[in-house]
């Protein structure tokens, strides 16, 4: 999976997709990140979550892991054009899967429209190696798609996740045929659904999970 092929036209896909209801979905607990020392983001990718963050909360210590050199150089040009020095970000080129997490660093973990590129097994292995990584009382913000179990609405969205899933697997070479949902790795993993907001006809939803302490 390597997603350099497609990384300058990522923004005009996301357009296409599902519009700015992807961004908004991204950022709508983005509030929840106030009192987080030190982020985790995983699959960054061109690093329009990541401005965000940065523009609302200057001196937050973050961490970007992602596998494509192409999107971490556009990430960084995007901080740049945003007034925002490329050095106070640490960022990591490297398959999340092959990545050793350090044990309980992070306050806050962030996994933007990334879970839903791993199959059934890598994505309960994925999540429960980047867990040993969450401090006590962490949070997980989630912001992916889903399959809503409405007659029309999950006709919109088998159709939209099917298309989806054969163009990244020709271009990018995904792993992933289908969508998987993270809840239960997450459940078992000591993560607790806290809140949940779907979007766009139940086709995206952003949670935030919480670890108790």
């Amino acid at each position: 999976m390597n997603f350099d092929s497609i990384a300058p036209i990522y923004g005009l896909l996301e357009t296409v997709t599902a519009g700015p209801a992807v961004q908004r979905c991204r950022t709508a607990f983005l509030s929840s990140l106030e009192n987080a020392s030190h982020v985790l983001l995983l699959g960054e990718g061109n690093g329009r979550f990541l401005v965000e963050l940065l523009k609302r909360w200057p001196d937050k210590r973050v961490t970007v892991i992602d596998s494509s050199a192409r999107m971490l150089r556009i990430l960084e040009r995007r901080l740049i054009r945003n007034g925002i020095d490329p050095a106070n970000v640490e960022r990591v080129q490297t398959d999340v899967r092959d990545w050793n997490p350090p044990s309980s660093r992070f306050d806050a973990i962030v996994a933007n429209f990334f879970l839903d590129c791993f199959r059934p097994i890598e994505l309960q292995t994925l999540i429960h190696s980047v867990s040993r990584s969450a401090k006590p009382n962490a949070i997980w913000l989630v912001a992916d798609f889903r399959h809503p179990t409405q007659a029309l609405r999950g006709l919109r969205a088998a159709i939209i996740l099917g298309v989806m899933y054969r163009f990244f697997r020709l271009t990018t070479r995904l792993d992933a045929q289908r969508l998987t949902p993270p809840d239960r790795h997450l459940e078992d993993a000591g993560f607790s659904l806290r809140e949940r907001q779907n979007r766009d006809w139940g086709l995206l939803h952003a949670d935030v999970w919480h670890r108790a302490g």
